[in-house]
């Protein structure tokens, strides 16, 4: 009966197109087992590479016994609650219906404690699988809207935590070295007009202005392109995004989708233009100048400890969770600027009196005004407003923010 079961359901994986991977048999009772599913390939250079560097900082929990195409076992010290950890990767998933259908066949197969949806359209499936499988320990990857395991959608599950992390704080950071070198026209390669991407490009042309005033140059009006490419990855049009706007004669690219192409393209025009990374450092974009990466494996030691130790709870993590890395190769950002930049608190990035427009349901526009320091979390994962210095062609329609945005101009 279980090599009939086991036939279905690679079965049910190969129809949905997946390569089902070899997966070593689990010493049942003695390895604590965790699954994390993908959307894409680490190969992407970007989000998943981010997600599957994180996995694998997994392997400082112990000692590396067993590893295969997409999963590894980790050996952990004498006197753990369990002799090992086991991990697989399950890759490729997507964004559509199949995700709950690949979920559940993984679920059945490799039987794991616990299990990390590493992108925003695993929510549903993780809804569903998470009533059905009770003694699992599901988390989920947010974005927007930001979830909560309070959230509708999970209050018929006691085993669904939700995890994100404060990106803007290396988006700040990294604008602040792009001013602080003197860059005042600058291209954007943009995801989708919600608030997680507009929130990290607000950060960063307020770190520009910080950087450059923090550097003693004179303020002058900045110009930053966005262009939204409706597609969290899609190489191809990241490299016309990024031809383009080399071909404006835009001074520096910030790449803001999930693979490095726009980097990669921007290193690639003669003259090559300089880069800034996103996610995960673009390496094999030879003059990128600094990037933001994604630092994922502090809270998965931190949720698969919990599992191990019975600790793990139904939580909302919202923290910090990025890095910055310079280009070690190039002798463009001095130490004086890495110093500077490294050293920026995380509430430096909203201290400063924010200025924006909108356009409301109807398409017409309006500026708003908050005081800096008065932003609040909510502010933050619902802004619909853009930098005043941020050129777009799209009308991010949004009504008015309540609250402490205050409307200081209204325009037809």
């Amino acid at each position: 009966m279980k090599k009939v079961i086991f036939s279905l359901l690679i079965a049910v994986l190969v129809v949905v197109g997946m390569v089902v991977p070899f997966v070593p048999e689990a010493k049942a009772g003695e390895e604590y087992v965790v699954t994390f599913f993908f959307a894409d390939a680490p190969s992407d250079g970007g989000w998943n590479k981010a997600h599957d560097v994180g996995v694998r900082e997994l392997q400082s929990l112990g000692v590396k016994i067993e590893e295969w195409d997409q999963g590894f076992v980790v050996e952990l010290p004498a006197g753990s609650k369990y002799q090992s950890i086991r991990v697989h990767l399950v890759t490729n998933v997507g964004y559509g219906d199949s995700i709950e259908s690949i979920m559940r066949a993984a679920l059945e197969s490799q039987h794991p404690d616990m299990v990390f949806g590493t992108w925003w359209d695993s929510k549903d499936a993780i809804a569903t699988l998470a009533q059905e499988y009770s003694d699992v320990l599901f988390n989920h990857c947010s974005g927007y809207p930001v979830l909560k395991s309070t959230d509708p959608m999970f209050e018929k599950t006691q085993n669904v935590s939700t995890y994100f992390p404060r990106m803007y704080h290396a988006d700040y950071q990294a604008g602040k070295a792009v001013g602080m070198l003197g860059f005042t026209k600058i291209g954007g390669v943009a995801t989708y007009p919600i608030p997680e991407p507009v929130r990290g490009f607000n950060a960063f042309i307020a770190g520009v202005r910080a950087g450059r005033e923090e550097a003693g140059l004179p303020e002058t009006d900045l110009e930053f392109r966005l262009v939204w490419l409706f597609s969290w990855l899609n190489p191809e049009n990241e490299g016309l995004a990024a031809d383009a706007l080399v071909a404006e004669g835009y001074e520096i690219i910030r790449q803001g989708a999930d693979t490095a192409t726009a980097s990669e393209r921007a290193c690639a025009a003669t003259p090559p233009v300089p880069a800034v990374g996103y996610g995960t450092a673009p390496t094999d974009a030879p003059c990128f100048i600094i990037a933001n990466e994604w630092k994922w494996g502090t809270y998965y030691i931190r949720q698969v400890l919990r599992g191990i130790d019975g600790e793990w709870s139904p939580e909302d993590w919202y923290e910090e969770g990025t890095k910055i890395v310079f280009n070690e190769s190039l002798d463009v950002v001095s130490q004086e600027v890495r110093d500077a930049v490294m050293a920026t608190p995380l509430e430096e990035v909203w201290s400063k009196d924010f200025y924006g427009y909108g356009h409301d349901p109807d398409g017409k526009e309006y500026q708003a005004f908050i005081t800096g320091g008065t932003m609040t979390d909510e502010i933050l994962l619902s802004m619909q407003v853009l930098d005043r210095e941020i050129v777009t062609g799209e009308l991010i329609k949004s009504p008015l923010p309540q609250g402490v945005w205050i409307k200081y101009e209204s325009t037809e």
